[in-house]
């Protein structure tokens, strides 16, 4: 994949876990096994979801 590919890609699925933690009231491990993220990848989403929260 190349990095526009994996970075739209990313940028989805941290939109996924914000919707459906905003919708649904899960936490975000919860979304995450919904979504059946891989373990190794979990660390970049969380990362992600905090930077974003925090620039709002």
């Amino acid at each position: 994949m190349c990095n526009l590919s994996k970075g739209v890609y990313d940028r989805a699925v941290v939109d996924s876990i914000k919707k459906l933690m905003n919708n649904k009231g899960w936490d975000m491990e919860e979304c995450m096994d919904v979504l059946e993220i891989a373990e190794e990848k979990r660390k970049i989403y969380r990362e992600a979801i905090h930077e974003t929260i925090m620039t709002v």
